[in-house]
């Protein structure tokens, strides 16, 4: 390939992706934290030198992807939390995604699961409290495969491995685990 192929392929974004991307950017350091506001639509058009319309489909953006959320009333922006059932459901749609376009297969995925939780295991071992175990206990007596159905059995399962994930004390495989199992349904 040589460089002009590759100048040609180079794309400006639009303006108002130019303006999300930088805050998304401000947002995912640090440099504006959760429960900050970023003010409002026109405030921050004249601060940026922009048109209100981009900066409005700036924060539509933002909004679109669960980071920010309108203020009613005084106008602008907050900040969101991080909260990790809706990091594990852009995930799960992503591995959705995927899976969809065969980019990916169940059999894959089941391959990283393996891994994931055979150390998550040994994590929940070394970092359990006496009372992680009781709802591991309880998964493990709800199951009676003489008297539940496939999926009632199949759904205890479930709980139990994300209870498992749960007291590895690890957001992360907390949050694989929910989008796995979730894509597994």
């Amino acid at each position: 390939m040589d460089n002009q192929s590759f100048f040609d392929r180079i794309a400006v974004l639009p303006l108002p992706l130019q303006i999300a991307k930088s805050i998304r950017e401000a947002i995912l350091s640090g440099q504006i934290k959760a429960g900050e506001l970023i003010p409002p639509q026109q405030v921050l058009a004249e601060k940026v030198g922009v048109s209100r319309p981009s900066v409005g489909k700036a924060m539509q953006y933002l909004v679109d992807m669960h980071l920010v959320a309108p203020c009613k009333g005084r106008g602008g922006y907050q900040v969101k939390e991080m909260d990790t059932t809706r990091v594990a459901k852009t995930l799960y749609d992503n591995l959705a995604t995927l899976m969809a376009h065969q980019s990916i297969s169940y059999r894959q995925l089941l391959e990283v699961r393996k891994i994931i939780e055979l150390e998550g295991v040994a994590l929940a071992a070394e970092r359990r409290t006496a009372e992680d175990l009781n709802p591991l206990e309880a998964c493990l007596a709800d199951i009676d495969l003489n008297r539940q159905s496939v999926d009632e059995v199949i759904r205890t399962d479930m709980r139990f491995h994300l209870q498992l994930a749960q007291i590895t004390y690890n957001p992360l495989i907390h949050i694989f685990m929910q989008a796995t199992i979730t894509v597994f349904e």
